[in-house]
């Protein structure tokens, strides 16, 4: 009798452990869990500051610096991180905000993502998808122009305004643009949700871990071009 007593407290001993250890379980895992899935929050953003000599290196104007440091603010509002500015990807924005004031012809159907003759690049239509859908052909010829131009490995996606243009009658072309601040170009992209999702990279953009940035800014035509890869052209303090 003794025996079967002490045999039935070590039973139920092991069977009190092992609650212990599944309610254990059962709250260290979902903590666990949570844990691994939760964003660490990010520092306010600060301003980047660049040198006269880094400034000249990225070929940056004070107004495209303050564009970007805007842009990097807002993302880090959405808890997303900064991206490197690109000498490249800015140089491919500077030429083609140039080439869009200089040559487009409005009234087509090739938007403002849409390239000229008159450069050294192959020249392409992107159609504004108010009128169709870009093909796949005019969609590559698009993205592959920081490659095109530049040492930039990887392809480029391009936002862009232009603001309140005044055309020519005859050519349809720009004849001047009213000039615009980097407050206004942040705000009319936010206020777009295509170019919103790009910048904060939301639905069709939440996979784009974007690694360069290139802004460009020239008489009211303003273009931004985002990258997946990093840009290796980078700044060296001699």
């Amino acid at each position: 009798m003794q025996e079967q007593y002490r045999k039935n407290k070590i039973k139920i001993k092991k069977i009190n452990k092992m609650k212990k250890i599944q309610a254990f379980v059962s709250v260290i895992i979902p903590i666990i869990f949570l844990t691994s899935c939760v964003t660490p929050i990010l520092p306010p953003y600060v301003d980047l500051v660049l040198t006269d000599a880094e400034m000249k290196f990225y070929n940056l104007s004070k107004e495209e610096l303050e564009l970007y440091n805007l842009i990097m603010k807002y993302r880090n509002e959405k808890n997303l991180p900064s991206i490197p500015i690109s000498k490249s990807l800015t140089y491919v924005a500077q030429v083609h905000a140039k080439d869009v004031f200089e040559n487009h012809i409005f009234g087509t159907e090739c938007c403002i993502h849409s390239w000229s003759n008159k450069g050294n690049w192959s020249p392409c239509c992107y159609p504004d998808r108010a009128v169709r859908y870009p093909t796949l052909k005019e969609s590559w010829r698009v993205h592959s122009k920081p490659r095109e131009l530049t040492s930039y490995k990887g392809d480029g996606y391009e936002i862009s305004l232009t603001y309140y243009c005044q055309l020519c009658a005859k050519t349809k072309k720009i004849i001047e643009c009213r000039t615009i601040t980097p407050e206004e170009c942040l705000d009319m992209w936010k206020g777009s949700p295509e170019h919103n999702d790009l910048v904060i990279n939301r639905r069709e953009w939440r996979t784009y871990p974007w690694k360069a940035i290139g802004i460009g800014i020239y008489k009211g035509i303003a273009h931004v071009w985002f990258g997946e890869r990093r840009d290796k052209d980078t700044f060296v303090e001699e």
